[in-house]
């Protein structure tokens, strides 16, 4: 048996990191990356350091329902609508969707259309019960259409609305009816009738709206779907009053059957078509018109049920919270991009700034502010900012949090006491990654970490604590401390001892930023020989 003969002089490598990714949950993970942070950001990228402050309070909400932007900011605080700080409504007490439609405004499920350019509010839905007699009547000799008379009836409805008629002695005309034409006083209807008729009491004539879980638009109209119907609809093009009227013409409403399992858990226009999501799910319409449009089931991983509010479009990609994680979905497959998320993501709100996303959610049922950069596919985790309500206007994310105040997401100073930390993965100098080969390394041979440099920047103010963690040490071991009195890039030793693997620990107030990175190795190992198990020569 020959034995191994010992290498004795110790060879010593360095390994450096220059470029920084995010966080990263998983056991195994790149050496740039961070197990652990608060208040972090990739605004330096290659360097890593800390966000900007947050907006000041805005406006001061008591019970906020919504927030939107729509050539102003809209927001719902308990039951008075407000536009550009202007009360101009007053809703019920629920919970709402908003979404806009050209000019408009549309509040479910009050169903109140708000015109932002004139100021006037109209209900989408309407009733209206005769106080006379009322009159049907054939137009004219042998005429397919009605005429129905009665005092003030063309004041709630006019030409092209779908009236539906209920309580008529007459049964044919029980049902949902296009308006041909109308008046003051009259409303004509397709229908024959050889004789004319007078109806004093019981008539009721409605406007209905589909009661819907979720409305978005799309090429100026609205669309909606239903969960207790099974079904989708759109309303008329330009016309959000009107979802019944399903006579032939490009111009009319639409709606469908979908036989799928399961509730609806968001809608979203994506490109040119309309997406209905359900948790495992997704109905896509294509079509810009009635005759074809065409609405395909596909079994992809929809969106998690109470994220509706995590769907948000940034530069043609779609993003959402699903049950496993984010996807990201830009026409083909959605793919899954927080593989370095390990927790389970839950009560998600979301919206876009300077090109990111930010996600407030549950991590693990804790309150969490997730940012990604589709950039650089990195993730970062600022604090625990709760978005109730989270809207993007000319460029700022303006969100409602958990103190029900409005603010903006940043004011772009820099704080003196913002807490912060960041904790490294397990750092080994490389020699446990692909890059050991690059390195030089042999992965088997013995190797310890002998010195760790740290370039950071801090500005006048900032404090930065310095701790480290070896092998599986249960206890941060303090190696430093700086209290910058100017703007300056600091050297930063850590002596270690003698270890595998470490991981560092830093805390500090204000802003700093990591610009790189260099640890130092000890290598040694068998120069030649081998063991040989299992038999004898």
């Amino acid at each position: 048996m020959r034995l191994p003969l010992i290498n004795t002089v110790l060879s010593t490598r360095g390994n450096a990191i220059a470029q920084f990714g995010g966080i990263n949950q998983n056991v195994i993970a790149n050496e740039n990356e961070f197990a652990a942070m608060k208040n972090i950001s990739d605004r330096f990228f290659p360097a890593i350091g800390t966000r900007p402050d947050r907006g000041g309070l805005e406006k001061q909400l008591s019970d906020p329902k919504a927030i939107f932007y729509k050539n102003g900011l809209f927001y719902i605080d308990g039951t008075n609508a407000y536009y550009n700080d202007q009360q101009v409504f007053t809703v019920s007490i629920s919970s709402k969707q908003v979404v806009g439609m050209g000019a408009y405004i549309c509040v479910f499920p009050d169903n109140i259309l708000f015109n932002t350019h004139t100021g006037t509010v109209e209900q989408l839905n309407a009733h209206f019960s005769p106080s006379t007699d009322t009159t049907f009547a054939p137009l004219s000799d042998d005429s397919a259409y009605t005429k129905i008379t009665t005092a003030g009836i063309g004041n709630t409805f006019h030409k092209a609305d779908n009236v539906t008629i209920s309580g008529c002695t007459n049964a044919q005309y029980n049902g949902t009816h296009v308006i041909i034409n109308a008046d003051t006083d009259y409303i004509i209807i397709s229908g024959a009738l050889d004789a004319a008729f007078t109806q004093a009491s019981g008539l009721s004539f409605d406007r209905n709206i589909p009661t819907m879980d979720f409305v978005a638009e799309r090429d100026n109209r609205l669309w909606g779907c239903s969960s207790a119907n099974h079904e989708v609809y759109c309303c008329k093009a330009g016309d959000p009053k009107n979802w019944y009227n399903y006579e032939t013409g490009a111009d009319q409403a639409w709606a469908a059957t979908v036989g799928s399992d399961g509730d609806f858990t968001g809608i979203v226009k994506y490109s040119t078509y309309m997406m209905f999501f359900k948790e495992s799910t997704v109905h896509i319409l294509r079509g810009d018109k009635p005759s074809n449009f065409a609405l395909t089931e596909k079994a992809l991983s929809g969106v998690r049920r109470g994220c509706e509010r995590s769907i948000v479009s940034i530069n043609e990609t779609l993003f959402y919270v699903s049950r496993d994680g984010v996807y990201a979905f830009n026409g083909a497959i959605p793919q899954k991009i927080s593989y370095q998320i390990t927790q389970p993501i839950t009560d998600a709100v979301a919206s876009t700034y300077d090109g990111k996303y930010y996600l407030s959610c549950k991590l693990d049922n804790k309150q969490t502010l997730l940012v990604y950069d589709p950039t650089v596919q990195l993730w970062h985790v600022e604090d625990d900012t709760q978005f109730k309500f989270a809207a993007n206007s000319e460029g700022m994310l303006h969100y409602v949090g958990s103190d029900n105040g409005l603010k903006s997401i940043y004011a772009f100073t820099e704080a003196e006491h913002m807490p912060w930390f960041l904790e490294t993965v397990d750092q080994t100098g490389g020699y446990l990654t692909s890059n050991a080969v690059n390195n030089g390394f042999n992965i088997l041979d013995n190797k310890y970490i002998s010195g760790i440099k740290l370039d950071v920047w801090l500005p006048a103010g900032s404090e930065l604590f310095i701790y480290i963690k070896c092998d599986e040490d249960t206890i941060w071991r303090r190696k430093g401390y700086i209290r910058s009195t100017k703007n300056k890039t600091y050297k930063v030793p850590i002596r270690p001892h003698r270890c595998r693997k470490y991981r560092i620990r830093l805390e500090g107030r204000g802003h700093f930023r990591i610009l790189g990175m260099t640890t130092q190795i000890e290598v040694g190992g068998e120069a030649d020989g081998n063991l040989h198990f299992g038999y004898r020569h």
